[in-house]
């Protein structure tokens, strides 16, 4: 069974996990910020557009829209159409790389409030 993707994952382990070159997990982590950036425009006042708010507190219903919105785009790319990587590791870096995503966005927004 393959081990699923973690947040401190290295780049190439992702790309090997996934079965992607590095242009593509670049497209996947601009499908993430997009995703990301449409979602706060689309709902700003949700628990994911609140900087203060941890992952942990994002209910699972945002997390849940925000990878609809990654999924589609991803879709559309035809980004994993050539992976051979189950539904289950391609599910958990689409977790990562919002998390990752969000944790990049809250840094920035909290260096430019404080």
């Amino acid at each position: 069974m393959a081990t699923p993707i973690r947040v401190r994952d290295s780049t190439s382990e992702i790309r090997a996990k996934l079965g992607l070159n590095e242009g593509e997990l670049k497209n996947l982590t601009t499908y993430a910020r997009i995703a990301h950036k449409e979602y706060c425009e689309s709902n700003k006042d949700s628990v994911w557009a609140n900087f203060n708010k941890t992952w942990t507190e994002v209910p699972q219903f945002e997390k849940t829209e925000v990878t609809k919105k990654l999924v589609e785009l991803c879709e559309k790319a035809r980004l994993f159409t050539n992976t051979k990587a189950p539904q289950s590791i391609i599910d958990s870096a689409l977790a990562q790389r919002l998390n990752l995503t969000r944790q990049g966005w809250q840094r920035r927004q909290r260096m430019e409030y404080a």
